[in-house]
């Protein structure tokens, strides 16, 4: 129980994050408007790939910081950095708009149209069997390579867990907080590809994004400063 307020910590920053738009969310909108179940797919493959960051940089992390001390001082101050330049960036663009990729379906009156259209060119139009494997399939690549293709990631996850977690974490510790961060992103992208394969429901998102995003990259910030106060 001793750490639970540090799984807690990295829950809420992570939620924080993982609510402000980025490649991520623009790939699991972009497959929610052909269908729910597309945009699950492309949901589970973002998790996927944070499953295999936060892994990856938890164990890295683990590793290195036991043999070197100054990799983990170095790895301290670049985190500060890029966690500080995060912040920053959110919050300088906190009024742009939501990026909506160009072949993004505008779902609507017309919906059944671009259905139809997706039947007819699909290579299994007109039997009906694989269509929807294969959406399914390319739904789930499109998001696993998404967040996959983030090689910042990597930095960013180090970063959080040297700046949330102790240093002398154990093992199962380490394992719990991707363990968390598995759920969190999870939980979020379901309900994104849920909500956004309902008409009308970006427009509320978009008006909550610049307050959003400007109080995530106040978080940031801080944590950043926090994590270069430590010695």
């Amino acid at each position: 129980m001793a750490y639970l307020p540090h799984l807690a910590a990295l829950a809420g920053i992570w939620a924080l994050v993982v609510l402000s738009p980025g490649p991520d969310f623009v790939v699991t909108v972009s497959r929610a408007a052909v269908s729910r179940r597309t945009g699950l797919a492309a949901a589970a493959g973002i998790v996927i790939g944070t499953a295999i960051w936060a892994s990856a940089s938890a164990a890295g992390l683990e590793l290195v910081l036991a043999h070197y001390r100054w990799v983990a001082e170095v790895v301290r101050l670049l985190g500060a950095c890029y966690l500080t330049w995060l912040g920053f960036r959110m919050i300088v663009r906190a009024r742009q708009p939501v990026p909506v990729r160009a072949d993004t379906p505008v779902p609507g009156p017309a919906s059944p149209q671009p259905a139809a259209s997706a039947r007819a060119d699909s290579p299994a139009a007109g039997s009906g069997a694989g269509t929807p494997a294969l959406r399914l399939g390319t739904a789930f690549r499109a998001g696993l390579l998404a967040d996959l293709g983030n090689p910042k990631a990597a930095v960013f996850w180090t970063s959080l867990f040297a700046a949330v977690l102790p240093p002398a974490a154990p093992v199962w510790v380490r394992a719990c907080a991707v363990a968390v961060a598995v759920i969190v992103a999870a939980a979020w992208y379901s309900a994104v590809a849920c909500a956004f394969s309902l008409n009308a429901v970006s427009g509320c998102y978009r008006r909550a994004k610049t307050w959003m995003d400007r109080v995530t990259g106040g978080v940031l910030i801080g944590l950043a400063a926090r994590l270069a106060a430590e010695h």
